[in-house]
């Protein structure tokens, strides 16, 4: 799963999270009341997520990449990440709470079969202490493959602008990764 990023994809100062690699086969979605619960990907047969940020504390940035048993399944995750965009503009965790979540256009993002689009305020830790954080959460689907980018900053650091600018181009660098290995294999 070569298409997970690595820290100096995202550009200089970055460094590995601790954790840094996750392969779990779980996902947080919203459940009717826009409480986010841990639920099984559906018919994911694998994923990498790769967590990293900046060293001086500006700026986290994570990717992800899952491979699905078939495309109706990563069109399955991409609706219903569009669909709980459209009825929890709020989002908690037990007293850690997203406020402001919505989709944003962003028409540079070509290549993909599909593409869901989330930013939000993050404003309260899991231990219910205040925070300040904006973040950008891009997610593609080409076939059965879903690539997705996050980059949040500290309210100062840094601007929603920057967030979209990282994350379209973490996606893009994953898209051609992917679209480079598919015709590497090809004879």
């Amino acid at each position: 799963m070569r298409e997970a990023l690595k820290p100096a994809d995202w550009g200089s100062g970055f460094t590995k999270s601790d954790p840094y690699e996750s392969g779990d086969l779980n996902r947080y979605v919203p459940d009717a009341s826009c409480n986010l619960t841990n639920v099984p990907m559906t018919n994911a047969f694998a994923t990498l997520a790769r967590y990293t940020a900046k060293s001086d504390g500006t700026v986290s940035a994570n990717s992800e990449f899952t491979t699905y048993k078939a495309v109706e399944s990563a069109q399955y995750q991409l609706g219903q990440d569009r669909e709980t965009l459209r009825q929890c503009k709020t989002q908690k965790s037990g007293k850690e709470r997203f406020e402001d979540v919505h989709q944003v256009a962003i028409p540079e993002l070509k290549g993909f079969d599909e593409v869901v689009t989330e930013e939000g305020h993050y404003v309260s830790d899991p231990d219910g202490k205040k925070v300040d954080y904006y973040y950008t959460t891009l997610r593609g689907r080409k076939g059965n493959f879903v690539m997705q980018a996050d980059v949040t900053r500290p309210t100062g650091a840094g601007t929603q602008e920057q967030n979209r600018n990282d994350a379209v181009s973490a996606l893009l660098l994953m898209l051609s990764r992917l679209e480079g290995g598919a015709s590497q294999q090809s004879p």
